[in-house]
This record gives structure tokens, C-alpha cells and sequence, in this order.
């Protein structure tokens, strides 16, 4: 069952079972809960009787562009500052541009600040050839860390039933694939897949016991 636009008015825990009270009313129970609330983690630990981990969003502002009259950037490679003060990327005709700002912030529907956007678009063209006119599209998002900017993936230490998927900061689409075997290993209470193993991944180094 999938329940969408449901917040967690109140958390429970009632023997070996999570009693939640939706903010419509209705309720749910379960086993084990697992926090993948991303900027808002902290804030839904908090709502179980969790100590937070210290997530921090921070706010990335995009926006695409086009490359410009007598420009193919369909095979152009992705291009960074040196200091990663912004980058550029080819995808789907046209180029994805940023300030690569990490503005620390509060959890919220976040959108793009024009000051963003200006800045990314005078630091691609002061150390490029390229004219940006006018951005076809721009947007930000949130992306969370915790203070050592490791992912935080395991059972909270103190308070049982309740498992962090979190702190996923600028790397979660990358990291997908690794991260969601552990996490399906950790809540199993199965062996570390192979390839994790091969690769030294320690689920000590993303548990939340790390950062209390």
C-alpha cells in the first residue's frame, strides 16, 4: 500500500509494534519504520521520540540553457571548476548549468533564488566562450548531510524498530544502487551482499550510532 500527502501526526510504540496516527486521522502499524524523509529526517525522528543526527539541507540551484547557434553539446563532456564553483552538462539538447552552491537552510519546498541563478550564469560565461540569454528552465533542491558528510543508513541505537535511510547529500542517485543493498541487508538481518563485501563497505561507517 502506497499513501501519499499522509504526515505523521503522532508515533507510538507499543510492544514490538509502531502505532501511527496519520494527520487524517486515520492509522497504521508496523514493525519497523524507516526514516527516508531526506531534509526532513530529523524533523520525522523527532515525531517517534528519535534524537536527530544533525541533517542539513542545503540548497543546489540548476537551470538548463541553450548552447548557442553553431553549438552540438550533445557529445560535450561535463565540465567543473576547478574550485567547483560551477559546472555545466550536456542532456537532452540542451546544457544543465550551476553555481554548485551549498546554502545551508531549513527543510522546505525550496525554489530557486535569482541571485543563484545570475551567479552560475556569470561564472560559466566569465570562464567559458558561451552566451547564456536566458535559461529555458531553473529549479533547487535539497540536499542533506550530516557532519561528516557520510551517508547514514542502519537502526537508530536507542530506540528499537526504528531504521535511518538518510544523509544521502549531493550523491543519492549515485549511490542508489550500493546504498539500497545495505539498507535491505540491515533491515533483513542478512548477510552483506558480495559485492558490497568486495567493494569494503562497512555498515559501521553509515550507522547513526557514529554521530551520537
Amino acid at each position: 500500500m502506497l499513501r501519499t500527502g499522509s504526515g505523521v501526526a503522532r508515533a507510538e510504540r507499543t510492544g514490538a509494534l509502531w502505532r501511527l496516527t496519520l494527520e487524517d486521522g486515520s492509522t497504521l502499524s508496523a514493525a519497523t519504520v524507516v526514516n527516508a524523509a531526506g531534509a526532513w529526517a530529523d524533523t520525522v525522528a523527532q515525531v517517534f521520540g528519535v534524537a536527530p543526527v544533525g541533517i542539513v539541507p542545503m540548497r543546489r540551484s540548476a537551470f538548463t540553457f541553450d548552447a548557442g547557434a553553431g553549438h552540438d553539446s550533445t557529445a560535450w563532456p561535463a565540465l567543473v571548476a576547478i574550485d567547483e564553483s560551477w559546472y555545466i552538462k550536456p542532456g537532452h539538447g540542451q546544457l544543465l548549468g550551476s553555481p554548485a552552491n551549498a546554502d545551508p537552510t531549513t527543510p522546505h519546498d525550496v525554489v530557486p533564488e535569482e541571485i543563484d541563478i545570475a551567479t552560475g550564469i556569470w561564472r560559466i560565461e566569465e570562464a567559458t566562450t558561451l552566451t547564456i540569454r536566458r535559461p529555458t528552465s531553473a529549479w533547487a533542491g535539497l540536499r542533506s548531510f550530516v557532519p561528516d558528510g557520510e551517508l547514514v543508513i542502519g537502526f537508530d541505537d536507542a530506540v528499537p524498530g526504528f531504521f535511518w535511510l538518510a544523509g544521502q547529500g549531493g550523491y543519492g542517485i549515485q549511490s542508489a544502487a550500493g546504498s539500497s543493498a545495505l539498507a535491505d541487508a540491515l533491515l533483513r538481518d542478512a548477510p552483506l551482499p558480495e559485492a558490497l563485501r568486495q567493494h569494503g563497505v562497512d555498515p559501521a561507517a553509515s550507522a547513526p550510532t557514529r554521530l551520537r
